[in-house]
């Protein structure tokens, strides 16, 4: 019996040394799964780096690409706009120097003492045709030099502006004359005071005459925007003196009939009753 527990004893013995030893192996066989993971671990991590890096270095050649186009697209619009003003800085010296030539010679056509007077007068009559002329020729220099995305070689409306006051020797005189005309024609329509033997209204003929004067002043001056608007305030301020005149005829009509009740019409002026 004392052997046989001997014996058992060693059995249990074995069995505690056995496991033990199996114990080892696991924790020895976690230890190097572990290692293995942290080695893939950081092998991947390594591997993302570097992913990481040549992404960096593709931002990089991607974003020096872009700024030499930058800088190949700010040189190209640079050298545009210097050609745009040496090109605009030519046209205007052109232009003021033929607006300076054409004031010079509008100026001594408009002096009596340059060629006679009928030089002067035939100037002074025509330039509303002159300035349609000087009109039409901006209108085509705008039309045929301004492009698509690009400004003409001169601002049409200074061009008008500065064109038409190089001629300016022949429209003061043309408006003056013309607001003479127009002045004249209300004192016509509305005679002022009363002539003796003679009736203080106009006749038909003298007030038809008077209203184609207006209507010839707009006739002629109508070709031309700048020379219309002007004409059109001088026929505005001849109306305004007719329309005083007309409240100084009604006055004295009221006081002829306050007079003489039978009529005013003394001396007779069959046209006008």
């Amino acid at each position: 019996g004392g052997r046989q527990r001997g014996v058992e004893e060693e059995v249990k013995s074995e069995r505690k040394m056995n496991k033990g030893e199996l114990e080892k192996v696991k924790g020895f066989k976690k230890r190097n799964d572990l290692g293995v993971l942290q080695k893939d671990g950081q092998a991947d991590d390594s591997g993302d780096h570097d992913d990481e890096k040549e992404e960096d270095e593709d931002e990089d050649e991607d974003e020096d690409e872009i700024d030499d186009d930058d800088e190949i697209d700010n040189k190209n619009e640079s050298d545009d706009e210097e050609i745009a003003m040496e090109v605009e800085s030519i046209s205007f010296r052109f232009w003021h120097a033929m607006i300076k030539e054409l004031a010079a010679a509008v100026t001594r056509a408009a002096a009596s003492s340059a060629g006679g007077i009928w030089i002067r007068d035939t100037l002074i009559e025509g330039y509303p045709r002159l300035a349609k002329l000087l009109e039409a020729s901006v209108d085509r220099l705008y039309d045929e030099t301004c492009l698509k995305d690009a400004s003409p070689a001169i601002p049409p409306f200074v061009a008008h502006n500065e064109l038409l006051e190089a001629a300016a020797a022949a429209r003061k005189p043309y408006l003056a004359a013309a607001q003479s005309v127009l002045m004249e024609a209300a004192a016509a329509a509305f005679p002022p005071g009363k002539e003796p033997n003679r009736s203080p209204l106009a006749s038909t003929v003298e007030f038809n005459r008077s209203l184609n004067v207006f209507h010839e002043v707009l006739r002629v001056t109508g070709g031309s925007r700048h020379l219309s608007v002007a004409a059109a305030d001088l026929i505005a301020a001849a109306v305004r003196d007719a329309g005083r005149r007309a409240e100084d005829l009604g006055i004295l009509i009221a006081s002829d009939l306050a007079l003489n009740p039978s009529g005013f019409l003394v001396g007779g002026n069959e046209d006008a009753q």
